[in-house]
């Protein structure tokens, strides 16, 4: 019996684990689908964690009598979401060719480059944008790039006010003012200031060539990106099934992984706990096969293990009640191991100024302390106003 087996998840969410593991059990998947399910519930919750694509293409691949109209939705989305990934990975190449013009340096980071790595095909991930990391040093150059695309950064900082935010932030959005294009602009993998944040040096060092069509896009190396990947579905507090698969997908597409290499980097870009997390997520759901040594260390590793426990229990659970935002938000609290990381969390979750704010605020540069505490103010009056909606 498998793990995920004994979790009292509903029969739609255990038709998507049995399609979605990368042994899918087609006989279980049929079984529950003539016993009758809820498809409209089915398809919200697989478009919800971005499994809805993998999960068309996975119906399809195991002949599956599904009701017409279910089938029918998910052919529709698998269809719409190829066309999506090819005009986003067209944009891709251009803004590569913009940027490398202008002399910066870009490594492309999920998107096309990991459909392709984890599924090897374009259609099966999900994404809606186009994630890029450059130098610090030239995030200014690049942003003045992409508005000169078409693209408007989410927030409208002053150049001041953007210098002020990389200081403190790893990530700024864009979105195009005319076409259905957006792209995060990023000059560092991860929340800076953790004892865990890779520096710059890092990414620009553990790097690939991805062939994408006649033209090879820079992305990280395949150990450092597992890294990753299991870094950021942490930093979201593992609330997305597509992270997972993600992560899974890779380790089978992947077999010549350098797990010890792998190993001995963790902590380096995201924390240890973030890794054995997410690895024995992957395995447990979806089937992924690890090293035996290593899956015995993460057993063997208590608090890891009751987070991964936790995770599971709250992954498909759409209402959590009053307090949710606190709970799911200290699933990544949970997974910092010192001190001192687990201040700078508390730090930039109730201090760090957010842009919607220093939008909102043009203060004067000696004024720029102040977005500190009114940063605490607008936290404090959202989840306190959050608070009282659900009560009343």
């Amino acid at each position: 019996m498998e793990v995920w087996s004994s979790m009292k998840w509903e029969p739609e969410i255990r038709f998507l684990l049995a399609c979605l593991r990368l042994s899918p059990d087609f006989e279980e998947a049929q079984r529950l689908a003539e016993q009758g399910l809820n498809w409209n519930y089915l398809i919200a919750v697989a478009r919800q964690h971005k499994v809805l694509a993998l999960l068309a293409q996975h119906t399809q691949e195991g002949r599956l009598s599904l009701p017409p109209k279910a089938e029918e939705q998910l052919v529709s989305f698998y269809k719409a979401n190829a066309g999506r990934n090819l005009a986003l990975t067209g944009e891709l190449l251009q803004l590569l060719k913009l940027f490398e013009g202008a002399g910066i340096e870009a490594l492309a980071i999920k998107g096309p480059t990991l459909a392709y790595i984890a599924y090897g095909r374009l259609a099966e991930r999900e994404f809606a944008d186009i994630d890029l990391i450059v130098r610090e040093s030239q995030a200014e150059e690049a942003g003045r790039l992409l508005e000169g695309r078409g693209y408007r950064a989410e927030f409208d900082l002053t150049a001041k006010q953007r210098r002020f935010f990389r200081k403190l932030s790893n990530e700024l959005a864009y979105r195009h003012s005319q076409k259905a294009l957006a792209c995060d602009l990023h000059w560092a993998l991860l929340p800076q200031k953790y004892s865990f944040s890779p520096e710059e040096a890092w990414w620009q060092t553990y790097r690939q060539p991805v062939q994408i069509g006649r033209r090879e896009v820079h992305t990280l190396s395949d150990e450092a990106l597992l890294l990753y990947l299991c870094a950021n579905a942490a930093k979201d507090n593992w609330s997305s099934l597509g992270a997972l698969c993600d992560i899974a997908y890779m380790i089978y597409h992947r077999p010549l992984l350098k797990w010890d290499w792998i190993w001995t980097h963790q902590g380096s870009a995201g924390s240890r706990r973030s890794l054995r997390v997410g690895l024995y997520l992957a395995h447990t759901l979806l089937g992924a096969d690890l090293p035996q040594r290593l899956l015995a260390e993460i057993e063997a590793d208590r608090t890891s293990m009751a987070l991964a426990n936790r995770v599971q229990e709250l992954l498909f659970a759409l209402n959590r009640g009053l307090w949710s935002w606190f709970v799911t938000d200290n699933l990544y609290l949970g997974a910092m191991e010192g001190w001192q990381d687990k201040s700078r969390y508390w730090f930039e979750t109730l201090l760090r100024p957010h842009p919607k704010d220093m939008e909102k605020y043009r203060l004067p540069d000696w004024l720029f302390w102040l977005y500190y505490p009114i940063r605490l103010y607008s936290f404090t009056k959202k989840y306190v106003k959050r608070g009282l909606s659900k009560l009343f």
